[in-house]
């Protein structure tokens, strides 16, 4: 995937996330570092939703029209 190697190489990231952020969520170890310096941003439309196991058509769809707005700016 891209994004591990983006991160390591120090590149600016914007993720977006298919299932909001539980209370007290905390990304992974290397996308932590990342957002603490300020080179990443996670962004998700949704709310959280525990029962929720598989992102849907629709949900990729949005996410992807998504990051072509955020791309165009």
């Amino acid at each position: 995937m891209a994004k591990g190697r983006d991160i390591k190489e120090g590149h600016p990231i914007i993720m977006l996330a298919d299932n909001g952020f539980r209370d007290y969520y905390k990304p992974p170890y290397d996308i932590f570092d990342a957002v603490a310096e300020g080179r990443a941003l996670i962004l998700s439309p949704w709310e959280y939703d525990a029962g929720k196991r598989h992102i849907s058509h629709a949900d990729c769809v949005a996410l992807n029209t998504m990051a072509e707005e955020i791309a165009a700016i």
